[in-house]
């Protein structure tokens, strides 16, 4: 088995996994992306829901929201505002391009493997310190001083062992009016 080290390692590459990659490597840690699949993005890209939620407000259009809009609003000639349930909309393979080439410029502190597979979380107490991975017959074991969970649905939490459950928490426990009784 491969053996590797790194400051960070994010496993999956939603959109929030992504980002979390990209500031860890633009802040200068040595970062390695593990995506289970060949796109990054989630929602914005993988899953095909193109149009995002920050609306028409400016005040959140900066950071890394505001460069991925004006990257889409300089991939979308025709524009953004072709939704209905958004002010925002661009083609999900548009949204890919661009996180793909945000990623490629943080080489070589950004390392993306694609394809890979979760099989081993290696805990120290309550931190994360190794994952091993495969993609088809080569596995490889990571140690990192951070791991993040980049995924859309958690997916370390069970290999790792660690409680979890899904859903809200009873209305009664927070007061939330939405939350389910």
């Amino acid at each position: 088995m491969e053996q590797r080290h790194s400051d960070v390692v994010v496993w999956g590459g939603g959109l929030g996994g992504t980002c979390a990659a990209l500031q860890a490597a633009r802040s200068g840690a040595h970062t390695i992306l593990l995506l289970p699949g060949p796109w990054c993005g989630g929602m914005v890209s993988a899953a095909g829901v193109s149009a995002g939620d920050g609306h028409e407000l400016s005040a959140w259009q900066t950071g890394l929201w505001g460069a991925f809009l004006r990257g889409m609003t300089a991939a979308e000639p025709s524009g953004l505002d072709h939704g209905w349930v958004s002010c925002f909309c661009w083609r999900p393979d548009r949204a890919e391009a661009l996180l793909q080439g945000w990623l490629a410029a943080e080489h070589p502190r950004l390392q993306v493997l694609r394809g890979m597979q979760l099989e081993v979380v290696q805990r120290c107490g309550d931190r994360i310190r190794a994952l091993e991975v495969s993609h088809g017959t080569q596995a490889l074991r990571i140690q990192a001083g951070v791991v993040i969970d980049g995924s859309d649905l958690g997916d370390l939490l069970p290999v790792a062992e660690v409680p979890f459950r899904w859903g809200w928490e009873p209305q009664e426990r927070w007061q939330e009016p939405s939350a389910p009784t």
